[in-house]
């Protein structure tokens, strides 16, 4: 996915999926009731709360739903992924891409 405008499709996608996460989310904290995903703390990605968040989610969804075009990655969720903590492997990375 490059930097420029969504295509159509991922438009739409991306905003169900936001809608998604804002559902799965349920009520604010500041209601006194428990959220139906994950905390914070949970998730490599950081709080779900944020819009911020939410956008790299969809992003990465997206990007692999664009690589792998056979398969279907919308079910993914922030704690599925895993922060990396190792310089010399996300350097690794950078040099194999």
């Amino acid at each position: 996915m490059s930097a420029g405008k969504l295509a159509p499709s991922e438009k739409r996608l991306a905003s169900s999926l936001d809608k998604q996460l804002i559902h799965e989310l349920g009520p604010t904290e500041d209601q006194g009731l428990p959220h139906s995903i994950s905390p914070a703390s949970a998730s490599p990605l950081g709080s779900v709360n944020e819009v911020a968040t939410r956008k790299l989610l969809i992003n990465l969804i997206l990007t692999l739903n664009n690589t792998f075009a056979d398969y279907d990655f919308r079910d993914l969720k922030p704690e599925d992924f895993v922060r990396e903590a190792s310089l010399e492997m996300v350097t690794q990375i950078d040099i194999t891409l």
